[in-house]
């Protein structure tokens, strides 16, 4: 992490509002993930004034990770972490303090990213408290802009080696911003602007693989009113969903990343069931009526805490977009699944939207994972973001 300097912080509307809600959270963070702590974090821990039982408890609950210069913490068989006790609480925070926590606890689920001219922050959805609170208000993801009249610390930033071998990351904030303007864009369906998106990603990777990223800001100008075209729009809006498509896709990729097969609840016989999708789609409609801006408000946060536009440095600008309408695409076909098979609905599209979460924005290696896969599938068009996102 960094030391930078920023002329504001931008962040959505309700992460000032965030706040962990420890035990009575149904997915912990403290349960099935790895729990990384620093040499420093651990021996600062191994020294500090605690009770006995805890004393015992730091000497017995981390192991080394090999090759990385950092230990993890032991999980039990039930894959939780030790530390976590029975009021579903941190051992440590409650005795020793926050400042005892590794860095990673301290700022789970937030997203602290340096963007050149701004420090961008948000949450991450494998957080259900952050699901929630997105999906229970249309305007949650309208970025706010705070002024700073100081250096931030523990910012997540580019490397020079990153900025050499991909020197589009100096147009990162302005990248970001045209992207996320036409994602907003409630004029027209998400879906029809996550295929802009795509357009605008593919149409710019020509030049930056030209080595002319220089013209960045240049392009970006000249493709608004192109990606903004009526007839382009109308045409995209009236393209038909294609079920066998995206539920094969997604239904594929979730097997591999997972190992899940949740989406065999709208498959009847092997093939894709249009009336069970339209039944869960119908359940979900009635649960989440007060929110119809549900779906928009995860594309939105996805495309910020995925790292987008450059989530992995060695894949083009297109690649990365493609992971990040993956994710989306699984989600969006993941909802009916889950709709039509449990109960209480809100409560299990939340958990369910946060596992898949963590399987893609926190995995190892995802963007190639993803892109291989969507290779594999030969979707990595436009057209066919269309077909698996629609």
């Amino acid at each position: 992490m960094n030391t930078v300097k920023a002329s504001f912080v931008k962040q959505p509307k309700f992460y000032k509002d965030f706040k962990c809600i420890g035990g009575a959270c149904k997915v912990s963070c403290c349960h099935r993930w790895r729990i990384d702590y620093t040499v420093k974090e651990v021996e600062r821990l191994k020294n500090a004034d605690c009770s006995d039982s805890l004393k015992s408890l730091i000497e017995t609950s981390f192991e080394p990770i090999p090759d990385m210069k950092k230990y993890q913490i032991k999980l039990s068989e039930e894959r939780k972490c030790p530390f976590h006790n029975a009021e579903g609480l941190c051992s440590i925070q409650k005795e020793l303090g926050e400042e005892y926590l590794s860095y990673t606890c301290q700022i789970y689920p937030r997203y602290i990213l340096y963007y050149n001219r701004y420090v961008l922050k948000s949450c991450s959805l494998s957080c259900p408290q952050v699901l929630k609170m997105i999906c229970s208000d249309d305007s949650s993801m309208e970025l706010e802009n705070l002024k700073i009249k100081k250096t931030l610390t523990d910012v997540k930033a580019d490397s020079i080696i990153s900025k050499t071998n991909t020197p589009a990351l100096k147009y990162k904030d302005v990248l970001f911003d045209f992207f996320y303007e036409i994602l907003s864009d409630r004029s027209r369906s998400l879906e029809t602007s996550v295929v802009l998106g795509a357009m605008a990603a593919q149409k710019l990777d020509e030049y930056i693989k030209k080595g002319q990223h220089d013209r960045i800001p240049e392009i970006i100008k000249a493709l608004k009113p192109l990606l903004n075209n009526p007839q382009q729009i109308e045409k995209l809006e009236a393209v038909k969903p294609n079920l066998s498509l995206k539920a094969n896709f997604s239904a594929g990729l979730l097997r591999k990343i997972r190992g899940s097969t949740i989406f065999n609840s709208v498959f009847d016989n092997g093939i894709p069931s249009q009336e069970i999708f339209d039944k869960g789609m119908d359940i979900f409609r009635e649960h989440f009526s007060g929110t119809p801006e549900f779906m928009r408000n995860i594309a939105l946060n996805l495309y910020i805490t995925n790292e987008m536009p450059y989530k992995s440095n060695s894949h083009s600008l297109f690649e990365n977009y493609c992971y990040f309408a993956a994710e989306l695409a699984v989600i969006k076909c993941l909802i009916p699944a889950v709709a039509v098979r449990y109960t209480p609905v809100n409560e299990q599209i939340e958990m369910a939207i946060s596992y898949v979460d963590r399987s893609f924005t926190h995995g190892n290696n995802s963007v190639s994972r993803i892109v291989e896969h969507m290779k594999e599938c030969k979707l990595t068009s436009p057209a066919y973001l269309l077909g698996i996102i629609k």
